[in-house]
């Protein structure tokens, strides 16, 4: 059985270029979607990229989520939801299900959102795993995903030395209504090295080798997800 540690990896492995897939898109344009499919067991496992290009940074930054309101999902951040409804139709289009969804920052709120998405037209994800998920939306969004079992994690210093994932943090608004995560976050740590810290400064823990890493250390490879 597959594990949160081996979908990491293959996390790892869609940044890279998406090698090994069944099926991978590139997500080019500004509305694009990068992300890969991936079936064993009778199950579709998709697996959505975080932030690496200039489109992805530029919804990462739009905070305000009025008046971009979904009809079901309610309040959710704009860059986060933008090309959600085509990314859906082409994992039907190109994939069968049932489905399990996973990603990392941009692409953990892209789960989260797909969740429902998935959820409005009756079919349930069987699971999430995440890792660094910013907050996708409100509490309408949490409630409404509510029942489909997830794996959060966010990495970070037990000691509290050097902080945390920052990312799980965002976005932040000074006043009530508030961005929330659908479910606790699940605490695990691999401390950054010197080049991470150098290369990702108040980001190093969110540079998602480290969530291997700690999850390497947190559960056997063989461990089954929710």
């Amino acid at each position: 059985m597959t594990s949160d540690l081996w979908i990491a990896q293959r996390l790892v492995d869609l940044y890279a270029g998406g090698t090994g897939f069944d099926y991978y898109d590139p997500g080019k344009g500004p509305s694009g979607i990068c992300w890969a499919s991936q079936r064993s067991e009778d199950v579709t496992d998709i697996f959505l990229r975080g932030s690496a290009t200039f489109w992805d940074w530029v919804k990462d930054l739009m905070l305000l989520p009025a008046p971009w309101e979904h009809d079901t999902l309610g309040l959710i951040q704009p860059g986060f939801a933008l090309g959600m409804d085509r990314c859906w139709a082409a994992i039907k289009a190109n994939t069968i299900g049932p489905w399990r969804l996973h990603g990392h920052s941009l692409g953990a709120a892209r789960a989260d959102i797909l969740a429902g998405l998935m959820l409005e037209e009756g079919i349930a994800p069987l699971g999430l795993v995440l890792f660094g998920e910013p907050k996708p939306g409100f509490q309408k969004l949490a409630d409404y995903i509510a029942s489909v079992p997830r794996h959060s994690y966010r990495n970070g210093n037990p000691t509290g030395l050097r902080g945390h994932d920052l990312v799980t943090d965002y976005p932040i608004l000074a006043s009530p209504p508030r961005y929330v995560h659908p479910s606790k976050l699940i605490d695990v740590s691999a401390v950054p090295d010197l080049k991470v810290d150098l290369e990702y400064g108040i980001f190093r823990f969110h540079h998602l080798p480290l969530y291997v890493e700690a999850l390497g250390k947190y559960e056997p490879a063989t461990s089954p997800r929710p």
